[in-house]
């Protein structure tokens, strides 16, 4: 049907690599060209003063966003729940084990690791600059205030990204 996709904040990247080649396979079989549809990619983004510093500042924020999400939207977060196949992905918030309340610290790493960019200014560089190798990222979404982050705090993360962080690929 021609649709743009938007790669959601919790794929990992794997998955948005699979996802972006039959997106872009399947179009070009019905003679779509994909390039006509951009792919943007959403991600939580938090760049902090230090590695570390990051880290910690987002975590809470990210574990709330998460547990909420796994309460009220996701069919993996409902005990016994069964889950569409095309929302098998899902599974890894609840059915696989993948439980934000039952291993915090395993959580937030694989997060950190595959599905945000979080860090200091030269980490966040990195991350988004292994986006564009690996899937050929045109366009990010950065949700930059999440799960009660304090005001500063974002501000502060958004100035970082604008000055460290974004020259690096205009």
């Amino acid at each position: 049907n021609r649709y743009p996709v938007l790669a959601d904040q919790f794929s990992p990247t794997q998955r948005l690599e699979s996802n972006r080649t039959l997106y872009r396979d399947t179009a070009a079989s019905v003679g779509f060209n994909p390039d006509e549809a951009p792919i943007p990619t959403l991600r939580h983004v938090y760049v902090g003063e230090t590695m570390a510093k990051a880290r910690e500042e987002a975590a809470a924020g990210l574990l709330w966003y998460y547990r909420s999400l796994a309460q009220v939207g996701s069919p993996g977060g409902k005990a016994n729940a069964p889950v569409p196949e095309n929302y098998s992905f899902y599974r890894v918030f609840g059915e696989d084990g993948f439980n934000p309340d039952k291993d915090p610290d395993g959580f937030l790493n694989f997060l950190f690791d595959e599905c945000t960019i979080v860090g200091d200014a030269a980490y966040c560089r990195e991350r988004v600059s292994e986006l564009r190798e690996r899937i050929g990222l045109e366009h990010l979404i950065c949700w930059q205030n999440f799960g009660g982050l304090a005001h500063e705090q974002t501000m502060s993360s958004q100035k970082r990204l604008i000055e460290e962080v974004a020259p690096a690929f205009a």
